[in-house]
C-alpha cells in the first residue's frame, strides 16, 4: 500500500514537470514572435513625431521664398515654430479592422503588398489581426494625445497592433489623415534589433487620397 501511494506520488510529480516544460517551451516559442511593446510604442512614437519636421522640399521652398522676399524671415521662423508644436493625436483605439479590411482590398484589387510577401503570407497576416483593443496610454509618449474621437480637421494616426511574419520581422497598419478629406494608409514592415529597437524595411502605400 504504502509502496503504491509513493508510486502514485512520483507519477504525479512527473506529469507536473512535463507540463511545466511544456508550457514554458510553449510560451518561449510564443515569446520569440511577440513584440516588445516598447519597440512598438518607440515607433508609433518616431512614426508620429514626423509631423513635427519640415520636409527638406517644404523648407527649400521656404528659404527660397525669403531669398526673393516673398516671405519675411520672422514668418518662416513663425510657420516652423508652428510645425514643431503641432497637436499629435493618435487614436485610442488599434486599428486592426481596418487592417484586415484594407490588406484584403489590396490583395483583391491592386496587389501592392504582393511585391513583397506572398498571398499565402498576406492572407496569414490578415487572419492574425485579433479584434481591436486599445492602446496601453502608459506607453504612449506624453507628447501625443489619444483621442476617442475622429477630428474634423486636425491631422491624426491610427494604428494596428503589429503581426509577426516571422523571423523577428513584424507588419503594422498605419493610417494618416491630413485634416477632414485627405487620408493615407499602408503598412510597415520592419525588424526588431537586439530586443531594444527597430529597423524599418519597407514602408509600403496602399492608398492615398488627396482632394
Amino acid at each position: 500500500m504504502k509502496i503504491s501511494l509513493i508510486m502514485r506520488q512520483l507519477v504525479l510529480k512527473s506529469c507536473l514537470l512535463a507540463l511545466s516544460v511544456t508550457n514554458f517551451i510553449a510560451c518561449t516559442a510564443h515569446g520569440q514572435e511577440r513584440l516588445n511593446n516598447t519597440i512598438y510604442y518607440k515607433l508609433v512614437r518616431d512614426i508620429i513625431f514626423q509631423d513635427t519636421i519640415v520636409p527638406k522640399w517644404r523648407a527649400e521652398i521656404i528659404e527660397s521664398r525669403v531669398k526673393s522676399g516673398q516671405l519675411t524671415k520672422e514668418d518662416s521662423t513663425k510657420y516652423y515654430k508652428v510645425i514643431k508644436e503641432v497637436k499629435l493625436l493618435l487614436h485610442r483605439q488599434y486599428a486592426n479592422l481596418f487592417a484586415k479590411d484594407a490588406l484584403l482590398g489590396d490583395l483583391e484589387e491592386n496587389g501592392y503588398l504582393q511585391k513583397y510577401l506572398s498571398k499565402k503570407k498576406i492572407k496569414e497576416i490578415i487572419n492574425s489581426f485579433p479584434e481591436d483593443g486599445f492602446h496601453d496610454a502608459p506607453l504612449v509618449d506624453d507628447r501625443i494625445e489619444l483621442i476617442t474621437e475622429f477630428p474634423k480637421w486636425d491631422d491624426y494616426h491610427k494604428f494596428s497592433m503589429p503581426v509577426s511574419i516571422g523571423e523577428n520581422r513584424f507588419l503594422v497598419y498605419h493610417y494618416k489623415a491630413f485634416g477632414r478629406f485627405n487620408y493615407r494608409y499602408g503598412v510597415i514592415i520592419f525588424s526588431t534589433i537586439d530586443n531594444n529597437d527597430y529597423r524599418i524595411e519597407k514602408e509600403i502605400i496602399l492608398k492615398e487620397v488627396n482632394m
